[in-house]
């Protein structure tokens, strides 16, 4: 499979990606049994559709386990479909993908608006940005999901389909971006290139810079970073709300957080 999709965390899944992927063969089809059902606390989709072609995977990958072509992988010892079998259950999986990119996404003119405010942040006009589904917010105590996007340099964006709103942004897994890294800029460059960002994509980052609580470290001399945080979480949730930027040394942003809307 050549996309990540982030979203796709209920069984049926798991059991073709960790087959597919060699994360090995044993107790993958166990998992919480609400994952995939209509109204569970995660809010994963699911149709007819869906709930169809996550039987068939299911099936098809016990079949192929029982009766395929199955190998050890040599670098995780542990078994893998191999040859056919793998392209069969790969093949049910990529229908999966594809039914449930379409419950996820919004209509068109949301998606759009959400590539705009992106190519906006990264002051790109023609940036390449597409769809990439959905997940659980980790950010949030509560049931919330963003939608993920990604551009074609592989930097990955978190949303808040609530608002539009980018609270995100950075290097995808697997992703190979590169960051320029001279000439070099002194750190009070640096931290000025970090809030002119915050101060473009940031409405009330002046407030923000005057009550919260400062810090900035570096790392290695390859990236630098500079937070703005509350002194205590909000009411019911584990993450203190907080504005952070991670600048190269010659003042790339390379990620940006912006956790403040979503819990307070």
């Amino acid at each position: 499979m050549h996309r990540t999709r982030l979203s796709i965390l209920f069984a049926s899944l798991v059991v073709g990606l960790s087959l597919i992927a060699g994360l090995g063969i044993g107790g993958i089809l166990k998992s919480p049994a609400s994952a995939a059902q209509p109204g569970n606390a995660a809010g994963y989709p699911t149709n007819p559709t869906i709930e169809a072609i996550k039987t068939e995977l299911e099936r098809v990958t016990r079949e192929e386990l029982a009766k395929g072509c199955v190998e050890r992988d040599s670098r995780t010892g542990q078994q893998v479909l191999c040859g056919s079998s793998k392209e069969r259950v790969e093949a049910v999986h990529a229908r999966l993908v594809e039914e449930t990119l379409k419950a996820e996404q919004r209509e068109p003119g949301a998606v759009a608006r959400v590539i705009a405010r992106i190519r906006a942040m990264r002051e790109d006009p023609s940036l390449a940005v597409s769809f990439q589904g959905t997940s659980a917010n980790p950010y949030l105590a509560t049931s919330h999901r963003m939608e993920i996007y990604q551009d074609n340099r592989g930097m990955v964006y978190f949303v808040d389909p609530a608002t539009d709103e980018v609270f995100q942004f950075g290097p995808g897994p697997n992703s190979r971006v590169e960051f320029c890294l001279s000439p070099k800029l002194g750190v009070d460059e640096l931290r000025q290139r970090a809030e002119s960002f915050l101060n473009k994509n940031v409405p009330d980052f002046q407030q923000i810079r005057k009550n919260w609580v400062y810090s900035e470290s570096a790392k290695g001399g390859t990236s630098y970073l500079f937070r703005w945080e509350t002194p205590a979480a909000s009411a019911g949730e584990g993450v203190r709300p907080f504005v952070q930027v991670v600048v190269s040394p010659c003042g790339e942003i390379m990620s940006f957080s912006g956790i403040y809307n979503l819990v307070r």
